[in-house]
């Protein structure tokens, strides 16, 4: 009997099933629905996988950063710009950099979470909810990156909603803004 082999599927198992986080799980059940290719080992995707990623990832950091400084125009020329970049830059991905990447964009967007006094699974449950609605009856995939689009009756996630459920008070007068402006 080969224990080394036994001990190495057994923590294949465990790593694969049982220390997953709630939004890991999440988000494979909605690559899974989307039939998005499953990687079992760290390998690059295909160019257009690597644009479309990279873009999501712009656009959701350009979303929150504007949302901490009420939406300037600045932002939005840059953004453009960025995913002009990402869509016309040939691909050359370092798997190292990328998993290093990847990493510290967890942290840091867990310990913004923590420093705007938010807790994220909630959210992830309530973005989840609706990302799942995606599917439903007059979904599709945009051609040009293979993004999947809401169909007709989506509503979107109730962020407010679960806001309020942690706590949060709504400000009398729009975002609150510093005095530096």
């Amino acid at each position: 009997m080969n224990f080394k082999k036994i001990f190495e599927a057994l923590k294949a198992i465990y790593t694969t099933y049982f220390r997953k986080t709630e939004i890991n799980k999440q988000v494979f059940a909605f690559r899974r629905a989307n039939n998005d290719p499953i990687s079992l080992r760290p390998e690059p995707p295909e160019a257009d996988r690597v644009r479309l990623y990279a873009g999501l990832i712009a656009e959701e950091a350009f979303e929150t950063i504007s949302a901490m400084y009420g939406d300037p125009p600045s932002f939005t020329i840059h953004k453009e710009a960025t995913m002009e970049l990402i869509q016309k830059m040939p691909v050359d991905v370092d798997m190292i950099e990328v998993a290093d990447g990847l990493g510290d964009v967890d942290y840091v967007v867990e310990n913004a979470r923590q420093e705007f006094g938010i807790d994220g699974l909630p959210i992830s449950e309530e973005i989840q909810r609706t990302n799942m609605a995606k599917f439903g009856p007059g979904s599709w995939v945009r051609e040009s990156d293979g993004k999947r689009m809401k169909p007709n009756g989506w509503t979107p996630p109730n962020i407010r909603g679960e806001l309020l459920k942690q706590g949060w008070r709504e400000p009398s007068e729009g975002p609150s803004s510093d005095s530096e402006s």
